[in-house]
Order: structure tokens, then sequence, then C-alpha cells
């Protein structure tokens, strides 16, 4: 709307001084048409004067020859040039005023982009090159795997820069595509089971559990799979099953980002004092692979409270998680638990109560 009203006024302005030029010779039509009407007046006192004999012939020649030089300097001085039609230049006016927004628009509908949104110069120039070369590419990759889904390199390419966009879903479709088409190893199992983890939020659902158990079965030392499957079993129940098959890996695995995740998990539930361990280990995690290992280690938490209960803190501490995670509707059912668990607790109904109301979950708990 804003863009039409600063285009129309523009249109105004142009039409202004357009018309205000044609107009000029139509003023000096009218100057000297008023000049003209005076000077036959001039003349018709003057006859009248000759035929009452108040001036003789001579004087009365001399009078009118005096008028007409003052109409012809009078003609000058208001414009050069001919007398011109003051109807042609009405009919001049009329016509530029139409044509203008008449060519105009049509104009602009068919090469402009009127229905393109407003966009600040900043917005159009926030990428720099090598993003928007990123961007094209992906587009590329996308369509390439659309009319090929089949092709091996196109997938094996497309796997780890889906994961690094947090297309998780995308990435689980592109291994499962991988596993069928060059066979089944530890990497690629592993690799399924991680982007559907990773997609499912942290949670480790029948499809991942089996990718993994037959990744451990082709290589039952594989780290990563080892990582994972520990997951999985803190998941299923048996948290200190999990806990020593973390230790052990650790063990074994060199300083670096993997041997930090799994001492992550390890902080998360050994017996002294996960909150505080497992804060510090994410922080030493990249950026990157902080938000990961919050949502793996609320995944647990949620799945162990399911199938085993916990104290009233342990299920506030989920509720707040997932509420700060942006999971409302998986907090409310969190919440929900919690309260028939502890619906003989006053004390603990009461902070759970505080705690909806905090975080405005009483919709989400119904």
């Amino acid at each position: 709307m804003v863009f039409w009203l600063l285009a129309a006024g523009i249109v105004a302005v142009s039409l202004f001084f357009l018309l205000r030029g044609l107009a000029l010779p139509v003023a000096a039509v009218d100057a000297r048409a008023d000049d003209i009407a005076f000077y036959r007046s001039q003349q018709a006192e003057l006859e009248r004067q000759l035929s009452s004999g108040a001036i003789d012939a001579v004087e009365a020649k001399a009078a009118d020859a005096e008028a007409a030089r003052r109409l012809l300097a009078r003609t000058r001085a208001v414009a050069d040039g001919p007398i011109v039609d003051t109807r042609r230049v009405r009919l001049a006016q009329l016509v530029t005023a139409m044509a203008v927004p008449v060519v105009a628009l049509p104009l602009y509908l068919q090469l402009g982009a009127p229905n393109v949104p407003g966009q600040p110069f900043a917005q159009r120039t926030d990428l720099d090159q090598s993003q928007r070369d990123l961007a094209r590419l992906i587009e590329r990759l996308d369509a390439h795997l659309a009319d090929a889904p089949d092709d091996l390199r196109g997938n094996e390419l497309a796997f780890p820069v889906y994961m690094k966009l947090g297309r998780f879903a995308d990435a689980a479709t592109v291994a499962a595509r991988i596993l069928r088409l060059k066979g089944e190893s530890a990497e690629g199992l592993t690799a399924f089971a991680e982007a559907k983890i990773f997609a499912e939020k942290g949670l480790v659902d029948d499809e991942s559990r089996a990718a993994l158990q037959r990744a451990l079965a082709v290589n039952p030392d594989f780290p990563r799979a080892l990582f994972y499957n520990g997951l999985a079993i803190e998941q299923a129940g048996e948290p200190q099953k999990a806990l020593a098959i973390w230790r052990a890996l650790a063990a074994r695995l060199p300083d670096g980002a993997e041997k930090r995740a799994v001492t992550t998990q390890i902080a998360r539930l050994a017996p002294n004092g996960p909150q505080g361990e497992a804060a510090d280990a994410i922080r030493q995690l990249p950026q990157g692979e902080q938000a990961n290992a919050i949502r793996a280690m609320v995944g647990g938490l949620e799945s162990r409270l399911q199938q085993q209960g916990g104290s009233a803190e342990d299920w506030q501490r989920l509720v707040r998680a997932l509420a700060v995670l942006g999971e409302k509707d998986r907090a409310g059912v969190a919440l929900k638990a919690a309260r028939q668990q502890h619906a003989t607790d006053t004390a603990a109904m009461a902070t759970l109560q505080q705690l909806a109301t905090e975080l405005s979950l009483e919709g989400n708990a119904q």
C-alpha cells in the first residue's frame, strides 16, 4: 500500500510540471486576447470621437497608430511566436494527463514485481558470496536427488550437508538410501540411527535401536554405535548399564569431541551429582554440539522418568527443560505424569502448580 501511494505521488508531481509547461502558451494566448480586445475598444472609441467631431482624421489616425504600436509591444512581451489555439493546448493537457498513468501502469505490471513484499536493501545483501553460492549448490543438490534418488555419490554428499543444516529427517532418508545402494556397514547403520535420533529430538525409536544393534553386530567396537546404543539402553530403563558402556568407551577414546560427548552423558548419570558435571561438560562442547547434547540429555531423563518414575525434583527439572527447549506439549505431558505420580504429596503438587503457572503450561497439561 505504501508503494502505491508513493508511486501515485510521483506521477502527480510529474504531471504537475508537465501540465504547467503546457499551460504557459495558454496563458500567453489569454493575455494577447485581452490586449486585442482592449485595442478594438480603443478603435471603437476613436471612431465615435471622429464621427462626433471631437477629433479630426489626422488625430484619429495618429491615436490608432499609437494604440497598434502598444498592442504589438505588449504581444511581444507576453510571449514570442504566433498565437496558439487554446483548444489544442487544452486537448494536449488532457492527453498528457491520461497518457502518463495509462502507459506507465501496464509497463510496470509487466516488467516490475508488484507482489514482492518490501525488503530493505540490507536484507538483500546480508549473505556473503560464499553463502549465496552454498545456497545455490544445496538447491541443485536437492533437485538432483529428486531426479536421481539412487545416485550413491549424490546421497553421500547430501548426508553431511543435511546434518549440518539440521535437516535430520532428510538426512535419515538419504542414509537409508545409502544403506540400500551400498550395503550395510557399521558406519552407515550408525549414521542412519543418528539422523533418526536427531530427528526425534533425542529419543531412540525402535527403528534406530534395531539399526544400532545391526551396526554392533558388524563391528562391536564402533564408537558412535556404542555411544548411541548406551542412549538406547538408558531410555529402555537401564541407566547403570548405559553408564558402564559409556565409561568403557570414554576410557579408550582420545581427547576430542567424541570423548567430550561421552563424558557429558557419564556426568549426567553419575551418582556424584549429574547437574553440575553435566553442565560443565556441555559448556566444553563446541557451540554447534551443545544443543544436541542438551536434547539428548533431556530425552534420556524423559524416557527414564516415564518408565521408572522419579522424585518431584526430577520431574520439575524435566518439565522446565522441555519448556525451555520450546517443547511445551511434551512439557505438558510430563507435568500431567508428575501430578499423577505425586498426587498425595501436597508440597510437590504445590510446587508443580507454581511451575505450571510460571511456564504457562496449564493448557498443555490437560
